[in-house]
């Protein structure tokens, strides 16, 4: 079964298209594009091109996750420096998706973390040393089109994001 995974930024759109199987539980990446955000009119026609034009001998995602780069409100989200307005409802039904996921696109990486290798990233200060200590919060900072923040809870595998 086959699923989109999206970065969707101010400055470019990164899409994917990954294979899952049932009996391998890491997804294989079956073809990706890079889009420069500022040389279209919206988010849509973007998918638009991916999907029926770049992925036409593919098999159709059966689901999609979108990693938006701004905040989010009722499965809805407004793309910094753009004009995009992105709706989750409406991509789901225009692109006709089994399920679709928004998340702002630094909260995503929290989920990400327990997944990560020792050289993949750094930690700023360990606060495990002091007094009543919870060694399962999390923050990520970093830069992007702006300064993106997120913090969550990873627990025995978990993950939740407080973004």
């Amino acid at each position: 079964m086959n699923f989109l995974a999206c970065d969707l930024g101010g400055t470019k759109v990164l899409l994917g298209i990954f294979k899952t199987d049932i009996n391998d539980d890491s997804p294989k990446l079956i073809f990706k594009k890079k889009y420069l955000s500022s040389a279209w009119d919206s988010f849509e026609l973007i998918l638009e091109d991916f999907l029926e034009k770049q992925c036409k001998n593919i098999s159709y995602p059966y689901s999609a996750c979108f990693a938006v780069a701004g905040p989010l409100s009722n499965n809805k989200a407004k793309i910094i420096n753009l004009s995009w307005d992105i709706s989750g409802n409406s991509l789901k039904n225009k692109f006709n998706f089994k399920n679709i996921e928004l998340i702002n696109d630094f909260a995503v990486q929290i989920y990400g973390i327990p997944y990560l290798k020792k050289n993949q990233y750094s930690i700023i200060q360990n606060g495990s040393h002091y007094e009543g200590a919870n060694n399962d919060l999390h923050a990520i900072v970093g830069a992007g089109t702006g300064l993106g923040i997120a913090r969550g809870i990873i627990s025995g595998g978990w993950s939740k994001s407080f973004s």
